[in-house]
């Protein structure tokens, strides 16, 4: 099948009259849209290389920080590199391709219609079976470049873990804990700045809970 195939059978998917409560809204993401913030002018003009040079814990808070907007350039600027990598197969590449077409800011700063959640799940679930642990990883659940700490640290929450009340730091709806772990709810501050998303596939979950085996 080629991409071109692949996105419009994930579209069908996700749009069809069978998709229930295609009208409601999704879980795990902004209920409301995001407050009006007041931003650093420095951190919304990031470049993405600056952003991967960023330690684990940095990155963390200072996506939380960034507009919907940013947020969604950085995403856009990453999967267009690894678009022009020429590294991917065809059906790696139409799913990137398919993840790229499909961000907008809207997604990262306010509710999401449950058909919207569809067409997410189902891109997920195609590139979990395109991608190999370590690229889907690598690709999907951070803006840190390939084999980066930024990267592999998702699954590294030992020294979190051991504080007593931190920022949660996973999604129950996007759970990507790892290690015989499951992302559990409690014990963490859920979105303590109003800032929304940054956990799960493509950060577009909100944090509210902590990994825990």
């Amino acid at each position: 099948m080629s991409w071109q195939s692949s996105i419009f059978v994930l579209l069908s998917l996700a749009f069809s009259p069978s998709s229930a409560q295609q009208g409601g809204l999704a879980a795990g993401a902004p209920t409301v849209a995001g407050p009006q913030m007041s931003r650093s002018p420095a951190l919304e003009a990031i470049t993405l290389k600056a952003f991967q040079s960023l330690s684990p814990d940095q990155a963390r808070e200072a996506f939380r920080g960034l507009s919907a907007e940013t947020q969604c350039r950085l995403w856009k600027t990453k999967l267009g590199k690894i678009l022009a990598s020429n590294q991917l197969d065809e059906r790696q590449l139409g799913l990137v391709a398919m993840a790229d077409s499909i961000l907008t800011p809207d997604l990262f700063g306010g509710p999401r219609k449950v058909s919207t959640e569809y067409l997410l799940g189902d891109l997920e679930t195609e590139a979990r079976a395109a991608f190999t642990p370590q690229q889907f990883d690598s690709i999907f659940l951070s803006l840190g470049a390939t084999g980066s700490s930024q990267t592999s640290s998702y699954h590294s929450f030992s020294k979190i873990r051991a504080r007593r009340i931190v920022d949660c730091y996973c999604s129950t709806h996007s759970d990507y804990c790892g290690g015989g772990s499951k992302c559990k709810r409690g014990r963490c501050n859920v979105d303590p700045h109003g800032t929304g998303v940054g956990c799960g596939f493509l950060l577009l979950y909100i944090c509210n809970g902590r990994c825990w085996k």
